[in-house]
């Protein structure tokens, strides 16, 4: 991924590991404000940490996106946030890996 992302705004569903937190990590490394969610909890948290800890600007917002009601509230507060969202990674939880 190339360009300057400085002033766009990231939706990155499932975002506190994996495929989804490397996406948010490498809109942000672009300058891209990040709206980080998943269904919340420590990891959450912590995947918001490491970000700011690395120069991004992140908002954590807990969802569970199968669930409308609260992926409209998800959008809702990311664009209170940080502004209009421009990017989204739609990403979601697959099976367990085995």
């Amino acid at each position: 991924m190339t360009g300057d992302l400085t002033g766009r705004v990231a939706l990155v569903t499932g975002g506190s590991s994996g495929m989804g937190f490397a996406a948010a990590r490498a809109l942000a490394r672009r300058g891209a404000r990040i709206a980080l969610s998943s269904r919340g909890g420590e990891k959450l948290e912590k995947a918001r940490a490491t970000l700011v800890e690395e120069g991004a600007e992140v908002a954590a917002i807990a969802a569970d996106v199968r669930d409308p009601a609260a992926l409209a509230a998800l959008t809702a507060d990311a664009a209170r946030l940080l502004g209009p969202i421009d990017i989204l990674v739609a990403n979601g939880g697959g099976p367990p890996a085995r």
